[in-house]
């Protein structure tokens, strides 16, 4: 049986024959296409092969003629609906639609330079016909689509689309490259040639000392998804080598560039590498800018990444703020210029014209034909917007090309791409993602791709274009969420936002510790709460002799260390009175506690403390718990966003209905207090967070919002539990525990109004 497709003209006229209630010419009709399947033709039917065409024609009724032709192991379907009878009229609308067939379709443009360094066109033309796409080299105005001068040719949209956009020109083949032949004929002729290659400007202060995460791994590792099989850069990496081991764990390569914190003959091999993969794939640039006085040596930076990196490739930019407040100035370890991060937009755009910044991370693509308008707008590879989609109480992400869908069907399908991933806080879980492009739908975990979906143009699947990127977008989130549905979350909790029993006395020590430090930089350094783990850590281990080693390490300079210092060292003074932190290093502080109480002869375990004792009469508790549901509506709620994407509600009335005191939420059943008014709108921040617009300025917005807490470790004491007079219980919620569920929360109907 073939495959039959319906063209829209079919489906237009087929709708006709419905509302007119043609249900006897209809059931003919598709007993007609049947047969046509089948291979099952009839000369009942009137059958005719029209006068040049390949074209043929079926009556079904006197004004309802069928119109259809074999393509492969398909057959096309074509509905005429009206009183024709002269074959010679039909002809002559037959013939003109197939000169349209037979014409080439021009896709795309982009410019290049020839031979000679003059700027000429590339065009990419499609035959609907021939189903074929070929490539032309020269002016489109002098040069017509003809296959015998073609440049290349090919049979699927993939190659096609693949060729164009790496097509540079025999007048771009020798571009400022550090892999270029004109500048490198061979590694083994002068060692020291590649590296020349790179522009290191003198610095008044250099980096070389800022490279502290020698076990954590830098935040903008967390950022992005890297794809399995590729090969990247880490411009600026660093001494330490823990990126490079995570990398490698996801499948793909890391290659670190670090002309302060690796050696010569180090970043020698690490560009002979870039040089064997034709560049790097991708590139990260992890709080480098943030610590080079001089704007030129900044720009050298971007422009060196440019050069060992892939045309199309994308680079991740992250800068340390600081204290955002632009007062720049020399420390301990260097340079510090306390800027925002948008901030730093202008000057990377100078590079990277199409950077845009998504929260803290700044994300461009090395386009080398900056100077071509027509490349920037055209290249299939840049993912330049972002949205996010809510689907069954999930949250997804949605990165991709915008395209303009009044451009023909195929024009569309081939500019088109897109990634759709799961967002999931707080969740280190390995989820699927997927990502769409020429046809397919790959969804991809742990770098490999395990199911591919294929879709057709919005012609073929008889949709309007301004439908058919959402509809490709939301078969992506469906088949994701397949995959994803079988996976168990791994939670990371912060130890400020999730409060827990001390398993151990050390690590209530390091909790203590750890909830000053943050406390300090998200006052006066103005850090997000949820972004104070990527840039402190608090280990306490206890030694052979009982003592207890706390280390603090931080990615702040000498002089914020110290105001950390100046928080923490009361915190172990109560503990023991002679402690205090010291500087193991510019970032890092160390203290050895020496216990002064009962516990201080054995801590392994919360066991050993000596527990209150309980009145003999008293029952043991028994634990219940309680979960809360807060619901309420944001109706036109003004906010005010500032340039570093942070916002503030210019009035929290919403609250004041979910409020059962004055100031606080308390839970119906056993009356715990769950948040107070700030804990709310913290909380309300979390899952708000990825619908906020990121451009500065004043907006009214409007939603819906579930907020779902979970209550444990409530006691319930009941001495007469047999007793028929009533509930006799007492509870206590000293030790009750609240926890904010942030993935069974959600925001509907998320929309900015006017």
């Amino acid at each position: 049986m073939l495959n039959i497709v319906a063209t829209k003209k079919y489906t237009r006229a087929l709708k006709k024959l419905q509302a007119q209630h043609k249900s006897d010419i209809i059931r003919k009709l598709h007993d007609v296409i049947d047969d046509l399947a089948n291979l099952r033709i009839t000369t009942q039917n009137r059958n005719h092969k029209l006068k040049d065409s390949d074209l043929n024609d079926i009556h079904i009724s006197g004004d309802v003629i069928l119109l259809y032709r074999y393509v492969g192991d398909s057959i096309i379907l074509e509905l005429e609906l009206n009183n024709i009878v002269n074959h010679d009229e039909l002809n002559r609308k037959i013939k003109s639609s197939k000169e349209l067939i037979q014409s080439w379709v021009l896709l795309r443009t982009k410019s290049v330079r020839d031979s000679d360094g003059m700027m000429t066109d590339y065009a990419l033309y499609f035959n609907p016909r021939k189903h074929k796409f070929i490539c032309m080299f020269g002016d489109i105005d002098i040069y017509e689509p003809d296959e015998m001068y073609a440049d290349a040719e090919f049979d699927n949209v993939r190659e096609a689309a693949e060729w164009f956009q790496d097509y540079v020109g025999p007048g771009d083949e020798d571009h400022d490259d550090v892999y270029s032949s004109s500048k490198i004929s061979d590694a083994s002729e002068d060692e020291d040639e590649d590296d020349n290659d790179l522009d290191h400007p003198d610095q008044e202060f250099d980096s070389a000392d800022t490279s502290i995460n020698s076990t954590k791994l830098p935040a903008v590792y967390r950022m992005i998804s890297i794809p399995g099989g590729t090969t990247g850069v880490d411009f600026g990496g660093g001494r330490f080598d823990n990126s490079i081991e995570h990398i490698k764990d996801l499948g793909a390569t890391l290659c670190v560039y670090d002309p302060y914190n690796r050696s010569k003959e180090y970043n020698l091999e690490t560009l002979k590498t870039l040089k064997a993969n034709g560049g790097a794939d991708w590139a990260i640039n992890s709080n480098v800018l943030n610590v080079i006085k001089e704007a030129a040596a900044r720009k050298a930076v971007l422009e060196n990444i440019s050069k060992i990196t892939k045309s199309g490739a994308p680079i991740y930019i992250t800068v340390y703020e600081g204290r955002g407040d632009s007062n720049e100035g020399p420390t301990k370890s260097g340079y510090q210029l306390n800027r925002k991060t948008a901030d730093y937009l202008s000057e990377i755009q100078e590079v990277f014209p199409d950077a845009k910044r998504k929260g803290k991370l700044i994300i461009a693509h090395n386009i080398r034909s900056a100077s071509s308008s027509t490349i920037v707008a055209a290249s299939s590879s840049k993912l330049d917007k972002f949205m996010t989609v809510t689907k069954d109480r999930k949250k997804y992400a949605v990165q991709y090309t915008e395209v303009n869908t009044e451009q023909d069907a195929w024009t569309i399908y081939s500019d088109f791409h897109a990634q759709v991933s799961r967002i999931a806080p707080y969740d280190d879980a390995d989820y699927a993602w997927a990502d769409i492009k020429n046809g397919h739908i790959d969804v991809i975990k742990g770098g490999r791709t395990i199911k591919r979906s294929y879709y057709f143009n919005a012609d073929d699947m008889d949709v309007e274009n301004t439908e058919w990127c959402d509809i490709i977008i939301d078969e992506a989130i469906e088949l994701i969420a397949e995959v994803n549905k079988d996976i168990e979350p791994r939670m990371i909790y912060n130890s400020t936002e999730v409060r827990s029993s001390a398993d151990t006395v050390v690590e209530s020590y390091r909790r203590r510790i750890y909830s000053a430090a943050s406390k300090v930089m998200t006052e006066r350094f103005g850090f997000e709460l949820s972004d104070v783990s990527d840039y402190l850590v608090v280990e306490c281990n206890q030694l052979e002799d009982k003592t207890i080693e706390i280390q603090v390490r931080s990615e702040l300079d000498y002089d914020d260390m110290w105001e950390i210092k100046e928080a923490i060292d009361p915190v172990v003074e109560k503990i023991d009175s002679d402690a205090y932190f010291d500087f193991e290093s510019s970032s890092t502080l160390v203290a050895y506690v020496t216990p002064r109480n009962k516990d201080a002869t054995s801590i392994n375990s919360a066991d050993d403390i000596e527990q209150p004792v309980e009145p003999k009469d008293r029952p043991e508790p028994e634990e219940v718990s309680e979960d809360v549901a807060v619901e309420f509506d944001m109706d036109r709620v003004r906010i005010d966003v500032d340039k570093g994407g942070s916002w503030e509600y210019l009035d929290d009335a919403f609250l004041d209905d979910v409020m059962t005191d004055k100031d606080a939420l308390y839970s119906e059943e056993y009356d715990v207090k769950v948040r107070d008014r700030n804990g709310l709108l913290e909380d309300l921040d979390d899952i708000l967070k990825y619908d906020i617009p990121v451009e500065e300025g004043e907006y009214r917005i409007s939603c819906h919002v579930t907020m779902v807490y979970h209550i444990a470790g409530i006691e319930k004491y009941d001495e007469y539990p047999e007793d028929n007079y009533g509930d006799s219980a007492e509870y206590s919620d000293e030790n009750a525990d609240v926890k904010f569920d942030f993935h069974d929360s959600y925001v509907e109907d998320f929309r900015i109004v006017d």
